[in-house]
């Protein structure tokens, strides 16, 4: 059942796609999706409502900031 789920995204989707959603590289991952050839690149919003954790500087390491859930940012993000 499930290898047929991931036909039917297969077959909805496209090379020149853009998939945007709210952590979503582990999905795609998870789901065997290849940029390039699925999709031709991700969005993920998580990325834009980061805050940086007390005490760092601008980093490029992910584990320096913290990631609010698709819930918060509509209920609390303006």
């Amino acid at each position: 059942v499930l290898d047929d789920v991931i036909t039917d995204i297969r077959n909805f989707l496209h090379e020149n796609m853009i998939i945007i959603g709210q952590g979503i590289k582990h999905d795609l991952e998870w789901l065997k999706l290849v940029q390039g050839k699925d999709y031709m690149k991700c969005i993920d919003i998580a990325d834009y409502f980061r805050v940086l954790k007390s005490g760092e500087q601008k980093s490029n390491n992910p584990n320096d900031y913290n990631y609010f859930s698709l819930r918060h940012q509509v209920l609390y993000l303006e």
